[in-house]
Parts: C-alpha cells; sequence; structure tokens
C-alpha cells in the first residue's frame, strides 16, 4: 500500500534488525515530547529491538514506525512515531492499521498505547476503533480491545513482509531477471 506524496511514494514493510540505524536515526529526528509519549517500552533514544515493527519509508529515508511491544500473553504495547514534516498525511493511521493487524494476527486480545494528552492525530485515531481512554495529563494511556484475524488482516501483514523480501534482494542476480522480465508472467 502506498502513500502519495508530493515528494514521491511512501512504501510500508517490516522492519529487522538490520533497519537499527535507520529506526535511531529516525528517533532522533523526532520532538523530544514525542520521544516521551512512545510509550513505557520505547520511551528512551536507544530502546529495545521491537520483536514486531512496520516502518513508513520516503526515497529509502525512514519517516515513521509502529512498533509492537509483548507485555504479557495477549496483551502487548503499540509505540507510533511518524516525523513532524510528514504528520497529518495518512502515514500514521496507514502504520497504526498495520500493527493492529500484527497484534490481530498473533492473537493478541488487547493493545495499550501511551501518547500526549494534546495529540489530537491519535486521539482521533483511536476513537475510531472505540479504544478506553485514560487521561492522566500530560500523558494519556489507551487500551484498544482486538478482534481476531481475518483474512485482509493476513493479507495486509503479507505485503509487509513482501515488501520487506523485495528490499533484500534488490542486490541478487535474480531480482534483476525478475526485474528485467525474462520471465514471463503466467
Amino acid at each position: 500500500m502506498l502513500c502519495v506524496l508530493r515528494a514521491g511514494e511512501v512504501r510500508f514493510r517490516r522492519l529487522d534488525s538490520r533497519d537499527r540505524t535507520a529506526r535511531l536515526a529516525h528517533l532522533t529526528r523526532l520532538e523530544p515530547e514525542a520521544r516521551r509519549a512512545r510509550g513505557l517500552c520505547a520511551r528512551n533514544l536507544d530502546p529495545p529491538e521491537p520483536p514486531l515493527a512496520v516502518g513508513a519509508f520516503l526515497d529509502d529515508r525512514l519517516i515513521g514506525t509502529s512498533e509492537l511491544y509483548p507485555v504479557r500473553v495477549g496483551t502487548g504495547e503499540l509505540a507510533l512515531a511518524v516525523e513532524p514534516a510528514y504528520r497529518r498525511q495518512g502515514i500514521g493511521r496507514a502504520l497504526f492499521e498495520r500493527a493492529l493487524a500484527l497484534a490481530r494476527n498473533r492473537f493478541w486480545r488487547e493493545l495499550f498505547l501511551f501518547f500526549a494528552v494534546d495529540n489530537a492525530a491519535v486521539r482521533a485515531l483511536l476513537r475510531t476503533r472505540a479504544a478506553r481512554v485514560r487521561l492522566e495529563p500530560p500523558e494519556a494511556c489507551a487500551v484498544l480491545a482486538l478482534l481476531p484475524p481475518t483474512p485482509a488482516t493476513w493479507a495486509l501483514e503479507l505485503l509487509d513482509l513482501g515488501e520487506l523480501w523485495r528490499e533484500r534482494l534488490r542486490g541478487w542476480p535474480c531480482a534483476q531477471l525478475a526485474q528485467a522480465r525474462v520471465f514471463a508472467p503466467f
């Protein structure tokens, strides 16, 4: 799935351990308030590697992340961040939906999200999902009840994994053959 911006296309894909440098660079580009409100598991500048994460890339630059951290069986925490220059363009919503799909596909029943009280964009996202929000200024905590996985959530996860594989295989000879359309499609 793509979001089209004036400067190019935003691509979404799963993140893995090879994206650590890009992830840390992305976090340093966030303002301190945004870093503080990313959640308990991902609060500092050098957070633990998230077991599940999706990134938004514009011209090979990571501009947004959604990271999932398991808290206990069936429950996790979501850390969502989009760089200031790219907010209000649908990137956060797309990352949010992808994170929900990942959590549902792991049969999680609940997802926590910590955010700044004045973050109207996140509050709007949470209203669409009927989340329970508890305000404790300057932060808020939301609890989302998750539904079981569906074919649509599995498909969304597979799309993001496909983008990761495409990215990792970019320099391989078989990828170059496929791009040259040597093999005819069925």
